[in-house]
């Protein structure tokens, strides 16, 4: 019994690996998020983006990849401080690079080379990457003023990925 499980596993791992295809992209992309748990401070980038992913479990329409889809760019920082009221948008303009692993699953446009669909969608999850350069601003309680210092973050953790893809030039 174990013997024809490893056999048919076996076979599931090889038709696999022949409808493997190697797709890449480009594309712009938005990210957000908290410096902290215990931060008011949402920093906002912007970035460009390079995707090579492998297909795999390809259907008509639909199909799963694994992908490493690299975002370099510059980010910003809003913050709201709820104890004088005040809206503080500094003119802080930083780097940023963030690389997660992911793994996809893909619909329409970009999910395989025989779909005719012109729009796709894709949803994924995976562990990231990302380092960035953000403005942060300070309370001073012993003097009583507000500074701001540079800080860089580098960060390891899950990650969780959606967009949509645009199918380009003739088909």
């Amino acid at each position: 019994m174990k013997r024809i499980l490893l056999v048919l596993i076996l076979c599931l791992f090889v038709s696999a690996a022949y409808s493997q295809t190697f797709r890449q992209g480009v594309g712009l992309s938005a990210h957000c998020g908290f410096l902290s748990n215990d931060d008011n401070d949402l920093t906002f980038s912007s970035a460009l983006n390079y995707t090579p992913r492998f297909h795999f479990m390809e259907k008509k329409n639909i199909s799963l990849s694994v992908g490493l889809p690299v975002s370099v760019g510059f980010s910003g920082g809003y913050s709201y401080d709820g104890d004088f009221e005040e809206y503080d948008s500094n003119d802080d303009v930083n780097f940023m690079v963030n690389a997660p692993l992911m793994i996809d699953f893909n619909w329409g446009a970009g999910a395989n080379r025989e779909t005719k669909k012109r729009f796709g969608l894709f949803v994924g999850v995976g562990a990231g990457f990302h380092y960035g350069d953000f403005l942060e601003r300070k309370y001073d309680a012993d003097n009583l003023y507000y500074y701001t210092q540079n800080r860089s973050v580098t960060s390891f953790g899950h990650a969780v990925n959606f967009g949509m893809r645009f199918a380009t030039g003739r088909r």
